[in-house]
């Protein structure tokens, strides 16, 4: 699997930059990784329907940090652990305010075309700037000693609610996080290409959170 650090933990390292919000988040679908207790039959599979999920992932630490370009990296995980002990997701949103402009209204009811790709990271600068979404997601709890990490997750992304402070000159005041997403995370290493056998993760998920500004955080032990 690729060696992979997130964002997150490097802004946390530097300045203890991320700060701790309240909320709940749902991640769901199917994956295929051979020699993880997860998935211990290591099926793979070509599509991924809802009565065939047998993935399931329910953070309980969540955490945003806005850095001074206007970007947003998001990290939930399950518990405040060093991340080489956790399962975690990382999304960046290159340009919050932007994003706060292009809100859906039901995150169950979306027009495809109110839906945002998430670009490979070969693809990414065919777009906007401010539609550049990253995702990565790690399972190293789940699989102690492997540093399985998924650096390129690809497919949709909407917003129900985004950050907004009055305090930046914004138009309001809205400390409320909310997302949902479909993603698709293949590992072809140590391939070139992605293969039949490489691991795999296909999800839908939804993370809601309040976005504490100014709030001191100890996000690791």
């Amino acid at each position: 699997m690729r060696r992979w650090v997130p964002l997150c933990a490097a802004v946390l390292a530097a300045s203890q930059g991320c700060v701790v919000g309240k909320g709940w988040g749902l991640v769901e679908g199917c994956i295929h990784m051979p020699g993880c207790a997860i998935d211990p039959g290591g099926d793979p599979f070509e599509t991924c329907a809802e009565d065939m999920y047998d993935f399931e992932f329910r953070p309980d630490f969540f955490s945003g940090d806005v850095h001074e370009d206007g970007s947003l990296t998001i990290l939930v995980q399950r518990g405040g652990y060093r991340i080489g002990e956790s399962d975690g997701l990382v999304i960046t949103v290159p340009d919050y305010r932007w994003a706060a402009e292009h809100l859906v209204a039901d995150p169950e009811n979306v027009e495809d075309s109110e839906k945002l790709p998430v670009a490979p990271l070969d693809g990414i600068e065919s777009l906007p700037v401010e539609e550049r979404f990253k995702a990565s997601f790690y399972l190293n709890d789940s699989c102690p000693g492997s540093l399985v990490a998924f650096n390129e997750g690809v497919g949709r992304i909407w917003f129900v609610s985004m950050y907004q402070n009055t305090d930046n000159g914004d138009a309001r005041n809205e400390p409320t996080i909310h997302i949902a997403f479909e993603l698709e995370f293949v590992d072809p290493w140590p391939h070139e290409d992605p293969q039949p056998d490489s691991a795999r993760l296909s999800v839908r998920g939804e993370i809601r959170f309040d976005y504490q500004r100014g709030t001191p955080a100890q996000p690791y032990p």
